[in-house]
């Protein structure tokens, strides 16, 4: 199957009065449960002005979670943090026993909260119900709702997922609430489905007719991995195509 598609997709989601709205009822109640335990942890979620000592800390953070990926997308965050020092980047902070292990680089836009790189671990020595990211994606929520932001804007993403990009960032983006849209200055690409050699995940963005179309390329064997993206059929259209393994 040909498809043509914008090269990058840019996850958009709107600001609403209460932030836990946005997530399914399952993280919903996880996020709730970990803000109640938070405090008796030795874990700190904290926002601050970005620094250069911050801003050192989390590009080796960075670099070490992408170091751990199938495929990593190396990038210099010092040099585009700087090159773009108008946006006045901020940072959320995961710190555990006061050292940072984890993070989340914004800028606050006039009308939106822009996150530009994120990382955080799977798992702390401190278990909460939610991931660290999942809490963080909550906070950013809050916070945004704080400064009278409208929209989240929740990264630039190069198609496809999976031999690029993990499918498991898109499902995580589709979680939190977001929706795919073409990113600005996004090119378009011709995919072919009959040749790719590993899970891929499409997506062709919403427009004002249509909601987003996610389309999945995997085996009989593999598909069962991704059927979370079944969750989201309220917001989304799914379409399935076999691959061969």
């Amino acid at each position: 199957m040909l498809l043509t598609l914008p090269s990058h997709i840019t996850w958009k989601k709107p600001v609403t009065e209460d932030a836990l709205s946005a997530f399914g009822t399952s993280d919903r109640k996880k996020i709730k449960t970990s803000l109640q335990e938070l405090g008796q942890t030795n874990l700190r979620y904290e926002f601050s002005e970005l620094s250069e000592p911050a801003l050192k800390d989390f590009t080796e953070i960075y670099h070490r979670g992408l170091a751990v990926k199938p495929s990593p997308n190396s990038i210099d965050i010092q040099r585009k943090v700087r090159e773009n020092h108008q946006r006045k980047y901020q940072i959320l902070s995961l710190r555990e026993a006061g050292k940072m292990i984890g993070g989340a680089l914004f800028s606050l836009r006039e009308t939106s909260l822009s996150i530009a790189y994120r990382m955080f671990p799977r798992t702390t020595s401190t278990k909460l119900a939610a991931s660290p990211a999942l809490l963080a994606e909550y906070l950013l929520a809050d916070y945004a709702k704080e400064k009278h932001k409208q929209t989240i804007v929740h990264g630039r993403d190069t198609q496809p997922y999976g031999p690029r990009l993990s499918i498991g960032l898109a499902i995580f983006k589709l979680a939190s609430g977001c929706l795919p849209y073409p990113s600005v200055h996004a090119t378009h690409e011709t995919f072919d489905t009959d040749t790719v050699t590993t899970d891929s995940l499409f997506i062709l963005p919403a427009n004002t007719e249509e909601p987003a179309t996610l389309i999945l390329c995997a085996t009989e064997s593999t598909r069962a991995r991704w059927q979370q993206l079944n969750s989201y059929k309220d917001r989304v259209n799914l379409v399935e195509v076999g691959r061969k393994s």
